[in-house]
């Protein structure tokens, strides 16, 4: 049997109300040329695994599954299912998300084969909310179609695109450095090692739904503890000063600017103690720009966690408040 032109990547960790769907979604797509759809499977404890070896019986020229006996967790899951691509590109769907359109596939290598200098290709997105706090929406990342620039790849850290809609050329895998395998997310190392690589392009038309505030995922259980936040900042700031190493400090203002502004969040997101402060001081303040330094400062003096944590309490009860009378208003 020949080699699928395309892998497609989708790591699922206990989505038995999604999983169907997003499985679907692959298998819906119309193209010219031959892919495969690798889910890692990551010892599930509800109906994941069962539903993702029943897909795979039914369609085993297509399905993969990477499991093993014990959870290896997000990142160790991710690589393995990347180790078993086989496809000159690689396109991402997590198991809590679905594609809309059934050529995005063709869609986006059709673009890909026409310009070899394209290292990825991403494209607009539904935001559905799985909670009460927001309408489907759709998600434009430009005007029109448009090539993204390293500064906004490096600055923004991944947040000008969505995994779901993302397929990379696997030539950028050749080589990969250690920031990427230790980063503690895949949506900015993917786009930074993409953009290293090539340049990055972005379609500007509708073709996946990306699923917010879903019940157990990782995003929400990260963003309710507040240590852990912290942590997953940290993180991303020591594997973002490693890539600026890696590349010769040819980025460092936008590295640097990045770090300045994750420094930030933690001081407004997490309550950080005075030796906590002092470690992010003697890590980074050499790093990050003068006036970076002041504004860093002033967070920490004034307590911004404090701050923050009073502003999103107001918010939430003015939100409840006004849910609540357009609910009483429409009855």
């Amino acid at each position: 049997m020949s080699e699928p032109f395309v892998s497609v990547k989708m790591k699922t960790y206990n989505q038995e109300k999604y999983i169907g769907q997003a499985i679907e979604s692959v298998l819906a797509q119309k193209t010219d040329f031959s892919y495969e759809l690798i889910i890692g499977e990551d010892c599930s404890t509800d109906c994941t695994r069962e539903i993702v070896f029943q897909y795979q019986k039914k369609y085993p020229k297509v399905i993969r599954v990477v499991t093993s006996e014990k959870n290896v967790g997000l990142r160790k899951n991710a690589l393995r299912i990347l180790k078993s691509a086989r496809g000159k590109y690689i396109a991402h769907c997590e198991g809590d998300d679905y594609w809309c359109d059934p050529l995005k596939l063709q869609k986006q290598v059709d673009i890909m084969e026409a310009d070899p200098s394209i290292s990825m290709c991403f494209h607009a997105v539904i935001y559905e909310y799985m909670d009460s706090s927001g309408k489907k929406k759709i998600k434009r990342y430009h005007k029109g179609n448009y090539f993204f620039p390293i500064k906004d790849v490096i600055i923004q850290g991944g947040r000008f695109y969505k995994l779901v809609s993302a397929i990379v050329n696997r030539s950028i895998f050749n080589t990969i450095p250690d920031w990427y395998i230790q980063s503690p997310v895949t949506d900015s190392a993917l786009s930074l090692l993409a953009a290293l690589n090539g340049r990055i392009y972005y379609l500007n038309e509708v073709m996946a739904v990306y699923r917010l505030n879903v019940s157990g995922s990782w995003s929400e259980s990260v963003a309710h503890n507040t240590k852990a936040y912290e942590e997953h900042f940290l993180k991303l700031m020591r594997t973002r000063k490693m890539a600026d190493k890696s590349t010769h400090y040819s980025y460092h203002k936008y590295f640097s600017k990045r770090i300045s502004m994750n420094i930030m969040e933690i001081l407004l997101t997490s309550k950080i103690l005075k030796k906590e402060f002092q470690k992010i001081k003697n890590d980074y303040f050499q790093y990050i720009s003068p006036f970076s330094r002041i504004v860093v400062f002033f967070l920490h003096s004034i307590h911004a966690y404090w701050f923050w944590s009073l502003m999103r309490m107001i918010k939430n009860r003015l939100y409840k408040r006004l849910i609540f009378h357009n609910s009483d208003h429409n009855n």
